[in-house]
Formats: structure tokens, sequence, C-alpha cells
């Protein structure tokens, strides 16, 4: 139904996942009897870069994005004599919206300078452990919010700017993407039987990402 991420800091680069479903079951059997584990390449905040309005930023420090793909889990959707099962989760639109901090330099408030005036801007978060294990994500548009900005301490200030993502006229055609580099070349994720009986697999993804 959607995930959010937290970027920044000095531990693991973690994305939580929010699963919801028809209907479950108890099986006593194993889908797989022999799975293969795959192989592990942690990617950290430490390996992480943002570009925000198309040039490197090095004023943000956080970043939390989330995505809802707005699937409708109304109870009146559940049909009479169903047994509770839903028939189908309609998708609904999808909402892109987060949060960015950043350093109130002078460059901070260019940041505050667009929520004002409604500018347009974006952002792309680029984790890099090695050549064979990237992770990026990318808003091409994005409209930031106009918060204050609170003095706390005497210390240096910090801004924090809500943004909504969307997709008016991006070359990508989609408020938010995902991209991955890994070394696997192709995948076997569910695996069906075709009418001759072998195995087909889904489509595969070449080395370069996906």
């Amino acid at each position: 139904n959607g995930f959010t991420l937290d970027a920044g800091g000095d531990g693991e680069l973690v994305i939580n996942f929010d699963v919801v479903g028809a209907s479950d079951s108890f099986e006593t059997s194993p889908f797989d009897a022999a799975p293969t584990s795959p192989s592990i390449s942690r990617i950290n905040n430490f390996d992480g870069v943002v570009n925000e309005g198309g040039a490197s930023s090095s004023i943000i420090t956080m970043a939390n994005i989330n995505v809802n793909l707005g699937m409708d889990m109304r109870d009146e959707l559940i049909p009479i004599g169903a047994s509770g099962v839903r028939s189908s989760i309609p998708e609904g639109a999808i909402q892109v919206s987060g949060t960015v901090t950043a350093l109130f330099t002078d460059d901070g408030y260019t940041l505050l300078a667009k929520g004002v005036a409604g500018t347009e801007s974006s952002l792309k978060l680029t984790c890099t452990a090695s050549a064979s294990s990237i992770f990026e994500l990318e808003l091409q548009e994005l409209e930031y919010g106009r918060p204050g900005v609170p003095i706390p301490s005497p210390e240096g200030l910090l801004i924090e700017l809500p943004f909504t993502g969307f997709y008016e006229d991006g070359s990508e055609a989609s408020a938010i993407v995902a991209r991955v580099t890994n070394a696997t070349a192709s995948y076997d994720v569910v695996a069906s039987a075709s009418p001759s009986g072998s195995p087909s697999s889904s489509p595969s993804a070449s080395p370069s990402g996906a």
C-alpha cells in the first residue's frame, strides 16, 4: 500500500513497506522447498548524495519520503456472503510527500523562497556502495510548503520543509522513480507452470538497473 524512507544520519538505509491483502491463509508446506539465499550488499546513509533542483546539495541533513498508493480498504467493499474476504482492493490516487531538513544558510533560504513562491523543484537521492550496488530514488517534480523557521537555541538554524511530489511533464512520466543496480543479471521472482509444463519466469532486469 506504500512505503516510507528516512535518509540521513549514520545508520543503514531502511525502507519500511506497508502491505495489504484481500485474505490470508495458513500453509503447512513451503512455497519453495530449496530457496536460494540472495547475497547482501548493504547500503548505508553515508553512501548517499542528494541533488536538489538538479544540483548537488550540501545542506540537506535529512530527507523523509512517504509514498501512499491509496489502496481502498473500506469495509463497504467486502461483499455479502464473502465471509469477510475482499473481492478486490481498488487502486487509488498515488500520494507522494515528505520533509527535508536543511541547514538554514543562504542556500537554505533559497529552499524556503521556493516554498514561498510555489516554485517547482526536484529531489534525487543516490546511494552508491559499489559499482554493482546502487540505489536511487528520484522525484522529478515537487513543490515545498511554506513553514516558519523556529529558533530553538542559539546554535545554527535548521529548516524543515514539507513537500508534495507530482507528475505533470517530467521525462520519467512518474511522480517517483526507483532505480536499483546490482550484480544480478536476471530474476525468477515467480515461477509458474506454462501450458507445456515447463516453468516460465518473470521478465529479467539487466545488471545496469531496473
